[in-house]
């Protein structure tokens, strides 16, 4: 707590923007993360928004909706902004939140001080998986259909997203043929496809 924000021109100290700054976090918008606020500003210093966020806030990101997403001190991960209210997270880590990246299709991806990075629908607010790194979380990075991570200590994990993006059917069909059995009364066979359910026409 108490940093200050500064723009700079590259010839003077800098412009003071914020003082009393916890944590900032950059991207197409600034995000300044404040005691019981985050500003979102445009590049330049000029304020685009204000949203009233809980004390112990250490991560926050704007997600595709408008609403904010933001991490705490114990780990809880809250949804924010207008129209949403505040609503959180099952199953969240117990260490702060370091990083928060929005995937495919609603994915919410959170790496945290302990190394673990979570997976959570926006939607429902259920974990789906989760991976683990030695040391805290420090890049969570989108690149195509792949999630590259890194930790303090210099740990590294490479995750393939592209489940996350496919249509429904299509993922059931590949689920069907990877996986051609059933449990019945004890025992593992091998089953045709389900003909009765739409996915197998």
């Amino acid at each position: 707590a108490g940093g200050v924000l500064r723009l700079h021109d590259g010839k003077s100290p800098g412009k003071v923007l914020r003082r009393e700054v916890r944590h900032i976090h950059s991207g197409k918008e600034l995000l300044v993360i404040q005691e019981r606020r985050v500003e979102i500003l445009r590049q330049g210093g000029v304020e685009r928004s204000s949203i009233e966020v809980p004390a112990g806030v250490t991560a926050a990101a704007r997600l595709r909706d408008g609403s904010l997403l933001v991490g705490l001190e114990d780990g809880r991960l809250l949804r924010v902004g207008a129209g949403v209210g505040a609503r959180g997270f099952g199953e969240t880590d117990a260490s702060a939140v370091r990083r928060i990246v929005e995937g495919p299709r609603g994915l919410l991806i959170v790496g945290y001080a302990s190394g673990v990075i979570g997976f959570w629908s926006s939607r429902g607010g259920g974990r789906l998986q989760h991976a683990r790194l030695h040391g805290a979380i420090e890049v969570l990075k989108l690149s195509g259909q792949r999630l590259y991570a890194a930790s303090d200590l210099g740990d590294t994990w490479v995750g393939d997203l592209s489940v996350f993006s496919m249509p429904y059917c299509e993922l059931l069909r590949q689920l069907w043929q990877a996986v051609p059995v059933v449990w019945d009364r004890g025992l593992a066979s091998r089953a045709p496809l389900p003909l009765g359910h739409r996915c197998a026409r």
